[in-house]
């Protein structure tokens, strides 16, 4: 009797487990930025006047046509940069960055963009004691952009280290190096 009461939750259950399924084919299709870090840092030293960094897109699932994505700078990025990592960061000016060819394509049937490159230059022409960003998002795609659609690059000064802790007069002594196998010993003889 107690079986029989089983029949139709279970039935529920097979039910929704095979709707789920065909969920997972049929999602659409999004585009996203490929990096595991989207703070990439540009260091200004004293010889430093151009750099070179680079974005790619990409997208869930393959499509039969080709897919062009566009990047742009996005001024609107710099106040999420400054809150998501506390910093008082300035937008690059435009005088000191340009993306030669900003527009990026998906062969068909494949999921990533070749890299786009994101040139910088005059870099000794920047205040060095601020820190700049440059905010790079998908700007143009067919398909609708994922959260994570934006680079920045962060353009600052290196930081020059110029101490070396002394360790020829540090007050350390030198002992000679007891071998496992000693010590192993002296453990079982001492638990005995």
């Amino acid at each position: 009797m107690k079986f029989k009461s089983y029949i139709p939750v279970v039935l529920l259950g097979a039910v929704s487990l095979a709707s789920c399924q065909d969920d997972m084919e049929t999602f659409d299709n999004k585009v996203y930025t490929t990096a595991t870090d989207p703070v990439t840092t540009v260091y200004v030293k004293d010889n430093t006047t151009e750099a070179t960094g680079y974005v790619q897109a990409g997208m869930a699932k393959n499509e039969a046509a080709p897919v062009q994505i566009t990047f742009g700078v996005n001024p609107s990025k710099v106040s999420d940069y400054n809150s998501i990592y506390s910093m008082e960061a300035e937008l690059l000016p435009a005088s000191h960055y340009t993306i030669p060819d900003p527009v990026g394509v998906i062969p068909a049937g494949g999921n990533v963009t070749d890299r786009i490159a994101v040139e910088f230059f005059d870099l000794q022409g920047l205040d060095m004691s601020k820190i700049y960003v440059l905010p790079v998002s998908i700007v143009s795609s067919p398909f609708e952009s994922l959260n994570n659609n934006t680079y920045y690059f962060v353009v600052r000064e290196s930081s020059l280290i110029n101490v070396v802790a002394n360790l020829a007069k540090n007050g350390a002594t030198y002992s000679e190096a007891v071998s496992y196998t000693h010590l192993r010993a002296h453990e079982t003889r001492h638990d005995l």
